[in-house]
């Protein structure tokens, strides 16, 4: 990615300037507004607020409630399916409504966990699995922050991405939220 500058605390939510191939700009949007030019839109960063307790051995859909940017109103930070700009969202999902390429990406956050912890990141396009990214702990107490990111096509009108997790041999069940814990995405042509 040609153009990045100064992510600080390893989280989108927090940078002072973000480019890709000079399509998408965004600049000091940590908590504070943000200024989006380009070709790059639609684009969306969300967050969440509020810690989700987990059931051991079960994928559960993290609900992001917080948006940071959702410069086209895609994104569903809601419990509830939605309509959005005329496409039925699922709750807690990104729904573009221009057919075109996208990079989507995720990151959460669990700490204490105990030995033998696995954690596996989802991202899911129409309540389907398209990547998985899997981190496991071999000492107890280590934090676990799982990410990953797809280039992926989505149709404009009836696609949507969440984000899921499954956790596996840890008494901590609690999703933790930080500044690692974010879902995002951007059109990139």
């Amino acid at each position: 990615m040609a153009g990045l500058t100064k992510i600080t605390q390893g989280a989108l939510g927090t940078l002072d300037s973000f480019s890709v191939d000079g399509t998408v700009t965004a600049t000091a949007f940590s908590g504070g507004g943000s200024a989006l030019t380009g070709v790059g839109k639609p684009y969306f960063i969300a967050g969440n607020n509020t810690p989700q307790n987990l059931t051991n051995g079960v994928t559960t859909g993290i609900n992001f409630q917080t948006k940071d940017i959702d410069s086209d109103g895609c994104f569903n930070n809601t419990g509830s399916p939605t309509t959005l700009n005329g496409i039925s969202v699922d709750a807690y999902s990104f729904a573009p409504n221009v057919a075109e390429y996208y990079v989507i990406g995720a990151s959460v956050h669990f700490q204490t966990v105990a030995d033998g912890t696995s954690i596996e990141l989802l991202i899911r396009k129409n309540q389907g699995d398209v990547i998985r990214s899997m981190i496991h702990s071999a000492n107890s107490s280590k934090d676990l922050n799982p990410h990953c990111s797809l280039l992926v096509q989505a149709n404009g009108t009836t696609d949507d991405f969440q984000i899921s997790v499954r956790l596996d041999g840890s008494g901590d069940n609690t999703y933790y939220t930080s500044a690692y814990v974010r879902f995002w995405g951007f059109r990139v042509a």
